[in-house]
């Protein structure tokens, strides 16, 4: 059985369990899977300067907007107070910002009843199958890493395309086509998409 959160998302130890499953059969049929990592902006400032209980409201709306926003194709889950895990099929990074650029979107620009006169922003790192290889815990780790480079950039969406050294061997030095051109091994090119204006 996999356990769900009150709001409606999966745990961290049935996350993991679930998309290690599908991290093995997309790696089986070399399908790229994009690992998104999806961050509360300042949400520690925000419990100083508002009150956990405002905090605590921020945290549930990111939990709902992201459900609504997210494919119905992503698998969703939690990743500590105010952080989710999102996965979901993505052809090219392309494919994957967009996805995440839609979950962003969505969050800055629908008001919610739970946070009135206050809009939160989220920061976005996205790590790609195609990159790292099928491992989970590369994914994650990795994503949770530009989604904080995101967020000191001042809230953004980010995509890692930096060959892993490991992958490119299992790989045998592949070369990966992105946006039209080739990064060749060793090569890091990262897309940053700045956060639209509320």
């Amino acid at each position: 059985m996999f356990a769900y959160t009150a709001d409606g998302v999966l745990e961290a130890e049935s996350y993991r369990r679930v998309l290690t499953d599908w991290l093995e059969r997309a790696g089986y049929h070399d399908e790229q899977l994009a690992m998104m990592h999806v961050a509360l902006d300042d949400i520690g400032e925000v419990n100083v300067a508002f009150g956990a209980v405002i905090g605590e409201s921020f945290a549930q709306n990111l939990i709902a907007l992201t459900r609504r926003f997210a494919s119905p194709h992503s698998i969703i889950g939690a990743d500590g107070p105010s952080r989710l895990l999102v996965a979901v099929p993505a052809i090219d990074a392309a494919a994957a910002r967009s996805a995440a650029e839609t979950i962003q979107e969505g969050l800055l620009e629908t008001p919610s009843d739970r946070v009135i006169g206050l809009r939160p922003t989220v920061s976005i790192g996205i790590a790609l199958s195609d990159y790292l290889g099928h491992g989970f815990d590369d994914l994650v780790v990795t994503a949770r890493k530009v989604s904080a480079t995101a967020a000191a950039a001042g809230g953004r969406v980010l995509v890692d395309v930096t060959v892993s050294e490991s992958w490119a061997a299992a790989a045998a030095i592949r070369r990966l086509s992105f946006d039209g051109r080739q990064a060749t091994i060793g090569e890091e090119r990262r897309i940053a998409t700045p956060c639209p204006e509320s």
